[in-house]
């Protein structure tokens, strides 16, 4: 059973059986808030169902329907996404279109709820002459997921007299049930970290579970958006403040695993290019994403 919520009376959490889902969930729930899980399918829905927490699955625009209206819902934390994606059309489709279709229908409520929109540091895109990016900067993505990012956070924005909207960045997220550097621990382990294009380029990263800190902070504490804000309110990084290079980061995997430093190899741009198109080939063949593509 789930306590009763104190200061978020319910929260909608989508994405809820993902990587940030599963980090997110239980610290709301330690928190006093009762949670709906929104899962993609009843097979993913199970994680939850088996730990007592109340899951709904189905067509996410279903969650603007009038019943969570009048069962209260104060908060909706928006995590689902395709951050591996097969097509343009179907990133956009899935990150804009279903979300706008949320917000404009809880926009309609009485009391429209709490929203907040995980985004991503690719809607901002990449530093420039190594200078940090900052929020306040123009957005200037690079990948068909930032640019589909970057277009939410803008149709967002039209909805921001209407919906109380906050949006937060992560960059790349690491910890508990993390698949995308699944791979880079079982070559540190191997005693090779192979690095694309250049072992100088910076990464950003954050912990899951610090990320889920952030962002029950930032619905206690953060401004909402304003519609045409160029100073950015409303929107947070929510980063480790160091950059860390892949050489960094394969050293401290290896000093967590108690293993010798890998060594690190270049692979030169074209062998990246050339592997990243034949790993997304071979997720549309399997219908299945790949997190290792030429979008990345």
């Amino acid at each position: 059973m789930q306590p009763k919520a104190n200061y978020l009376s319910k929260v909608i959490v989508t994405g809820g059986s993902g990587f940030i889902g599963r980090n997110t969930i239980p610290v709301l729930i330690e928190q006093g808030h009762e949670v709906i899980a929104w899962a993609r399918s009843p097979k993913t829905a199970d994680f939850w169902l088996q730990r007592g927490v109340r899951v709904e699955t189905g067509d996410l625009s279903e969650i603007s329907a009038s019943k969570y209206e009048r069962e209260s819902v104060s908060t909706i934390i928006h995590l689902a996404a395709i951050v591996a994606p097969n097509s343009p059309a179907e990133t956009f489709a899935a990150n804009v279109d279903t979300t706008e279709k949320i917000v404009s229908g809880v926009s309609r409520w009485q009391t429209p709820p709490r929203f907040l929109f995980v985004s991503s540091l690719a809607a901002s895109g990449p530093c420039i002459d190594e200078a940090p990016r900052r929020e306040i900067d123009p957005c200037q993505p690079r990948s068909i997921y930032g640019q589909s990012k970057a277009a939410a956070e803008k149709m967002l924005a039209t909805f921001a007299d209407r919906v109380p909207i906050s949006i937060a960045r992560p960059p790349g997220v690491f910890g508990p049930w993390d698949r995308n550097l699944l791979a880079l621990f079982q070559s540190v382990r191997w005693r090779i970290n192979l690095v694309g294009i250049s072992q100088r380029f910076r990464y950003s990263f954050v912990h899951v579970q610090d990320l889920a800190a952030g962002l029950i902070a930032v619905l206690k504490s953060g401004k909402n958006i304003i519609a045409d804000d160029r100073n950015a309110q409303g929107i947070y990084f929510l980063a480790d403040p160091q950059g860390v290079t892949f050489v960094d980061l394969a050293n401290l995997i290896a000093d967590s695993l108690g293993v010798k430093s890998p060594r690190h190899i270049t692979v030169p741009a074209p062998i990246c290019h050339a592997v990243a198109a034949m790993s997304q080939l071979y997720g549309k063949i399997r219908n299945q994403p790949t997190y290792l593509n030429r979008d990345k």
